[in-house]
């Protein structure tokens, strides 16, 4: 399985949500997994075959981008930059005979469908509906969520596997509109998904403690 994820594969995966996503497939996936992201080691050739260790086993570690180079502040998104430098080396990527993809990245996606060959792919949703209304634009997040919803149902069409980290009425209410849009592909949800009606913003009513002491 090729494993593609603008993650910096060079050192150790911290953080929650998306981090904590690639840190569960490198426990879990086979050592024949190649990964493909980003390198802040000085050691490494961009472009050029290295073995990386994750959780004592060896994986073949394509890197296609300088981490810093990719954070550092451009006009195009962080997941468009890694997107492209992943389509540097597609021929590359290809000639590792491998077809089967798990990634959490849309702009990968889209550029997967893009090119002339096929794929297995195991799409993984950061965020269901439009991640751009709460990213670092969500103004234009807001202008593009129509267009996004649509481009990504057409894309999750030609997925294998779809699923994300969400409440079932969440999943159930996205894919309902996948098949108002009449995409196949049913969207689902993981078994230690995040009930997302924990974070909804609450009343005053609701956050009020159930006595009969009034609290203004």
């Amino acid at each position: 399985m090729l494993l593609i994820d603008g993650v910096d594969f060079s050192q150790p995966v911290f953080g929650a949500g998306g981090a904590a996503v690639i840190n569960s497939a490198l426990k879990n996936l086979h050592p024949n997994t190649i990964l493909i992201g980003a390198t802040s080691s000085s050691d490494h050739i961009i472009g050029q075959w290295q073995e990386i260790v994750h959780f004592n086993k060896a994986f073949r570690f394509l890197p296609v981008i300088h981490m810093e180079e990719l954070i550092k502040p451009k006009v195009k998104s962080q997941n468009l930059q890694f997107a492209l430098a992943v389509a540097k080396y597609i021929r590359k990527i290809k000639a590792s005979d491998i077809r089967s993809v798990f990634t959490q990245t849309y702009t990968i996606l889209w550029m997967l469908l893009l090119t002339p060959y096929s794929w297995d792919i195991c799409f993984y949703y950061p965020g269901l509906g439009n991640p751009m209304l709460i990213g670092r634009r969500p103004k234009i997040g807001r202008l593009l969520a129509c267009f996004y919803d649509v481009i990504q149902g057409f894309c999750a069409n030609y997925t294998t596997v779809c699923f994300a980290a969400a409440s079932e009425p969440v999943v159930s209410e996205y894919n309902r509109f996948l098949k108002k849009i009449r995409t196949k592909t049913i969207v689902k949800p993981l078994p230690t998904g995040v009930d997302t009606d924990l974070f909804r913003p609450k009343s005053k009513s609701e956050t009020q403690p159930k006595t009969w002491i009034f609290i203004p």
